[in-house]
């Protein structure tokens, strides 16, 4: 049942995203059938996932009295290490800071690699920092964008 509610949460997260992502889209063009059949090249500015697009959520849970700490390296540090990596993607960083846990959905591009991401040397180093700061291990999950739907 832990299991089931975990990924019920990642689920709705990811889903929340994509629909927060697609409704800031609409103003820029009303037609959801064109936001779908954007240009996949990974120099287009403002990049919006794709279906097919592989999407990595990582859930860091700290300790009560490093949460701010922790948060700060995860979006300062993180968001460097990303941008230095030359990779294509989306980002959201989404906070509760009542449970102390910063969850991270990032959306690769198709020409993008996840499994380069996850064995980047810098990532490695960011996480190295984390660790004493975590109340339990990093976790992370991996899925796919299966929709994407657009509402006004």
């Amino acid at each position: 049942m832990k299991h089931l509610d975990r990924t019920v949460r990642i689920v709705t997260l990811v889903l929340l995203v994509i629909l927060l992502t697609t409704a800031c889209t609409t103003s820029a063009s009303n037609d959801s059938e064109a936001i779908a059949n954007q240009s996949p090249s990974p120099s287009q500015p403002g990049y919006l996932p794709r279906i097919g697009d592989e999407v990595l959520v990582f859930t860091h849970r700290f300790n009560e009295g490093d949460f701010e700490e922790g948060k700060r390296i995860v979006v300062e540090d993180f968001s460097t290490a990303i941008q230095a990596s030359g990779q294509t993607r989306r980002t959201y960083f989404l906070e509760n800071p009542e449970t102390f846990e910063l969850v991270v959905l990032s959306y690769f591009h198709s020409d993008s690699s996840t499994e380069e991401w996850l064995a980047d040397p810098v990532r490695e180093k960011i996480l190295a920092k984390l660790r004493p700061l975590y109340r339990e291990p990093l976790q992370i999950d991996r899925l796919f964008v299966e929709e994407v739907h657009d509402t006004q």
